[in-house]
């Protein structure tokens, strides 16, 4: 009838009921409806685009190292009208991102498989553009994850209509 928190080493022995309890953690969805700045706080949240007019996420700045291990999640759950689904990087002189996007063409049947556009240090990205056909549409989900002081690795899957073109910019 009481919480009690453990610092140290536990054992029990016989028989443990657990009653409502919660075990491990619960995935936390952020929708962007709006231009939105990620904390490192937020890090592990799944960020949903649900506005059909688009919206800019900016990553935080991870210039200083300390983010390392920083991650997250985004998906396109609404097809764009208009503008685009951004993820940038607040620090563009420095910062990058790295990592591949797999693309899956589906305007073919069955859908194939076709295309993946790789980021590398030397190419400077620092967004990702997602115009709502060619360069990423409903059903794309890819994690960011910072590795590095200004170092944002990125990987996942793109839908894609039409000829799938790179989403990866440097600004």
């Amino acid at each position: 009838t009481s919480e009690t928190t453990v610092n140290d080493n536990l054992t029990v022995t016989g028989t443990t009921t657990f009653t409502s309890a919660q075990v491990g953690q619960r995935l936390t969805i952020r929708n962007i409806t709006d231009n939105v700045d990620l904390t490192a706080a937020e890090s592990g949240k799944l960020c949903v685009f649900v506005d059909a007019d688009g919206a800019l996420v900016r990553l935080p700045d991870s210039g200083d190292g300390s983010l390392v291990g920083v991650y997250y999640d985004f998906y396109v759950a609404d097809q764009l009208t208009s503008g685009y689904y951004n993820i940038k990087c607040t620090d563009t002189t420095n910062e990058a991102i790295i990592g591949f996007l797999h693309f899956c063409d589906i305007d073919t049947n069955p859908a194939v498989s076709e295309y993946i556009w790789r980021a590398l240090a030397s190419d400077s990205y620092d967004q990702i553009a997602m115009n709502g056909t060619t360069t990423g549409t409903v059903g794309t989900f890819f994690r960011i994850t910072n590795i590095a002081a200004d170092k944002w690795m990125v990987n996942g899957s793109l839908m894609a209509t039409g000829t799938p073109a790179t989403p990866f910019v440097a600004n």
